[in-house]
């Protein structure tokens, strides 16, 4: 064994030394070692200490393989395959020879066993035999002393012929005592890299900090300039309709002088005309008797000429000149600035410098909780109606103030898909809650086809309805059916590898018609192709906010994946290549979150073990829930997974009450259906539903093991 404590045998050390061209140092042969190493002061390989366990090693192999390699006797030198082994001998003997060693009496009470009979244990006793000595002539008696002028293993026999004198202790002694002190040391350097990894992992959380508030920060520089796009284009169309009412007054003006001109002008027409013709009828006497009536009839239509002076102006010329002191202003202006200040990490051992906060863009938020609860006739009462909104304050000073105003109540509309509906058929169809079922397939099976406890459901934009499935201690898989239940195809099974599940949970199609599946006893999110083939995963156990604890339910919100962090109580928004974005709620903020969706700028979490439904804003902040524990209208018993069906409607697996509850998107109880049983349209606890292209709803009913299919009537 070598210094760098690498082992070679010595033939291999030779040949190494001898291509090195050095006569007292080589180069350890491992390749990422490289260590120089010296040779002892004699200059024999041999005298480089022995890896004992390596020497035990090569016995357990040779014990293994002695069927087909036989194993060299200890005394005879002969190899054969039906040999023994001394444990007190530590040696291997031939058939002929261990009834020598029998009949010793000082081996009566020696263990022998034939090789063919070893077990995983007598490995273990081969290995932690005892080292002996390698000196030759020295009978390879037992190392039990140590050295400490030479600092080597000896026997009884290396005392008397090469050590009389030096100071020597038990070897056992010695080697718990080094064991001792190096595993004090071990301990030591463990807990700094303890240390270190806590570092580790609070540079990543403030890391997760850093990216969340960039985009936070993002956000807000993107609204601001918005915002001032937008009144700068407000103030762009009050100049524009200035500017055609002045246009149209003008035109009007010139419309009227023109109207005028035109009328004057057909009166003359029409005199000239006359006198024409006058002239053209009569006779000359006529025409010298009424000369004058010719001319008085001229002279009156034409007395006033109101043709266009060349001076005169009809034409007013309304000409823009812009505000170059703004121009400038955005111009030569920043729209914010961005300060560094050295900022402390949560715990203040890590710190990390250079934080990004804003300068002029802040927001000053006082935030008011408003839980909507039940009351008796299942009617959701709030507050007052007080609501937040941004008021803007001083032109120059982009911060936002949130205060209080009563929204005034909006005249209601049906719609379908957010398409209004027509006034006569308003009432007709205003009942949105009574659902009757329609099919049901599946039974309890491990074979394709056949369902056990069917948790999440998806659909896709062909109809094809995917579920995941499993059976304690059995199968835990994904299985796709068409909208009449025929089975199409099924993937995964249990276990820890790609493409394997531990109880395989939430399920959606996203944007690209992947599938994407909550792994929750493998602490991850994994992404398959529409006929199942493994893609990627993100997630893994733990509570920073990339990493994932039990996840349950899954949904989609635009090209993000949002996930249920059950035991890390969180919400977690991530991108599909599975890059953490944000967060939902705070620590504290839920209990059990079971399932999150987004619609209409809201989210909805439901908290299954605070029986209610939690409602946040579009940045993520709390705005009120409704539900509490109970089996009324309106009430929950462990709120499982949501879907909004087609007349946007939040529907809410009411697990323990077996049934499913309609709400509007405030939390007005609108109707629900189903009771618990086995029969069609009943349920035995709920998980998950989604919705068909054609408003069908698909419920999974766990504990009958079956899907059932409800539509609106």
């Amino acid at each position: 064994m070598l210094p760098c404590l690498h082992s070679f045998c010595l033939n291999c050390l030779e040949q190494v030394l001898r291509s090195s061209g050095r006569p007292d140092t080589f180069t350890c042969p491992d390749p990422e070692c490289k260590t120089e190493i010296s040779l002892p002061s004699s200059g024999d390989l041999k005298e480089l200490p022995t890896n004992f366990r390596l020497v035990n090693l090569l016995d357990v192999v040779a014990i293994k393989e002695h069927d087909s390699r036989g194993v060299k006797c200890g005394n005879c030198d002969k190899t054969s395959t039906q040999s023994l082994y001394c444990f007190q001998c530590c040696a291997f003997w031939c058939n002929a020879c261990i009834t020598g060693h029998n009949i010793i009496r000082a081996n009566k009470e020696h263990r022998v066993m034939a090789l063919h009979d070893f077990q995983e244990h007598d490995f273990e006793n081969v290995l932690k035999r005892p080292a002996f000595c390698q000196i030759k002539d020295h009978k390879a008696e037992e190392l039990k002393f140590f050295c400490k002028k030479c600092e080597v293993a000896i026997c009884q026999t290396c005392i008397v012929a090469l050590h009389d004198g030096h100071p020597k202790v038990h070897l056992e002694e010695t080697a718990n005592e080094l064991k001792s002190n190096v595993m004090s040391e071990i301990e030591s350097y463990r807990e700094s890299i303890e240390n270190n990894m806590t570092d580790i992992a609070k540079i990543e959380e403030d890391c997760d900090r850093i990216d969340i508030h960039f985009h936070e920060l993002k956000r807000r520089v993107e609204q601001f300039v918005d915002d001032t796009i937008a009144v700068l284009e407000k103030k762009k169309q009050k100049i524009i309709a200035d500017l055609e009412k002045e246009a149209a007054l003008s035109t009007q003006r010139l419309e009227h002088d023109k109207n005028e001109i035109e009328s004057q002008v057909n009166t003359k027409r029409l005199a000239l005309i006359k006198t024409e013709n006058l002239l053209k009828r009569n006779p000359n006497a006529d025409i010298l008797q009424q000369y004058s009536v010719f001319e008085k009839l001229l002279q009156r239509e034409f007395r006033h000429d109101n043709s266009v002076a060349p001076g005169n102006v009809r034409f007013c010329e309304i000409n823009f000149k812009g505000n170059q002191n703004l121009f400038n202003n955005v111009n030569d202006e920043e729209i914010g600035s961005l300060e560094s200040k050295q900022t402390a990490s949560v715990s203040g051992s890590v710190e990390t410098p250079n934080a990004l906060r804003t300068s002029h863009v802040e927001y000053e938020q006082s935030q008011q909780q408003r839980d909507k609860e039940q009351d008796d006739s299942g009617t959701c009462q709030g507050n007052d109606g007080a609501t937040k909104v941004p008021v803007a304050q001083d032109p120059n000073d982009v911060r936002f103030k949130i205060s209080d105003f009563v929204a005034k109540t909006s005249e209601g509309l049906a719609a379908v898909n957010r398409e209004p509906l027509p006034h006569r058929l308003f009432a007709a169809h205003l009942n949105p809650g009574h659902f009757e079922p329609v099919l049901s397939f599946g039974e309890e099976g491990s074979s394709d086809g056949m369902i056990n406890f069917p948790w999440g459901v998806a659909v896709n934009e062909r109809d094809e309805i995917a579920i995941t499935d499993r059976r304690p201690h059995g199968t835990d898989r994904v299985q796709i059916f068409t909208s009449d239940g025929t089975h199409l195809r099924s993937f995964g099974a249990k276990g820890a590898k790609q493409g394997e599940f531990d109880y395989p949970a939430g399920i959606i199609f996203d944007k690209n018609r992947n599938i994407v599946v909550a792994d929750n006893g493998n602490h991850r999110v994994q992404l398959f192709s529409e006929q199942g083939e493994y893609l990627s995963q993100f997630g893994e156990k733990g509570n920073l906010l990339r990493q994932l604890k039990n996840p349950l339910g899954l949904s989609s919100d635009d090209d993000n994946i949002i996930v249920t962090d059950n035991t890390n109580k969180l919400v977690k928004i991530f991108s599909n290549n599975g890059h953490f974005l944000r967060k939902i709620g705070e620590r504290g903020s839920f209990s059990y979150p079971f399932h999150c969706v987004r619609y209409d700028g809201k989210y909805y979490v439901s908290d299954r073990d605070k029986h209610c439904v939690n409602v946040f804003d579009s940045d993520g902040i709390y705005q009120y829930k409704f539900g509490k524990k109970g089996e009324g209208e309106g009430y929950f018993n462990q709120p499982h997974c949501l879907a909004v069906n087609k007349a946007r409607n939040l529907m809410v697996c009411d697990n323990m009450n077996h049934r499913i509850q309609v709400f509007d998107l405030d939390g007005n109880f609108v109707s629900k259906f189903g009771t618990e049983g086995t029969g069609p349209g009943q349920f035995n606890k709920p998980v998950s539903l989604a919705v068909l292209s054609d408003g069908k709803i698909v419920v999974t009913d766990f504990c009958n093991h079956r899907i059932q299919i409800f539509e609106s009537v």
